[in-house]
């Protein structure tokens, strides 16, 4: 008899913020779905991965170093449809966040955001 085995889902976490990647990562450890966190801090290196695999689950700050994450979005788009979070800290109007919601059939977190709500946000896409 073939047993299955479930990979853990693949998460690219794109944030400059130390301590946002941290707890990130700490609370994917609540999540119901066992998931594998990679990290880049910066535009570029998360473009580098972006090309290099493709991940169930984009997690990206909209305000990073050498490329911003509504470029880094774009193209994930041209790869792949899987879902997107974005989190930011930046001040942005309400017609704003609901345009980049609509744009990439994303959810928008703003900082500070509900740990809880992310966590169940982010089962309920990966689930």
């Amino acid at each position: 008899m073939t047993e299955l085995i479930e990979e853990s889902k693949r998460v690219l976490l794109i944030d400059d913020e130390e301590y946002i990647c941290s707890l990130i990562v700490s609370l994917s450890e609540l999540s119901k779905i066992e998931c594998s966190i990679t990290v880049s801090i910066n535009g570029k290196q998360a473009e580098a991965e972006i090309y290099d695999r493709e991940y169930d689950l984009y997690i990206i700050d909209i305000l990073l170093p050498l490329k911003n994450g509504v470029d880094l979005a774009k193209q994930v788009r041209q790869l792949n449809d899987n879902p997107i979070i974005f989190i930011t800290g930046k001040p942005m109007s309400q017609k704003e966040h609901e345009s980049l919601e609509t744009e990439f059939d994303a959810k928008v977190f703003k900082k500070p955001f509900s740990t809880d709500e992310l966590i169940k946000h982010i089962d309920r896409l990966l689930g």
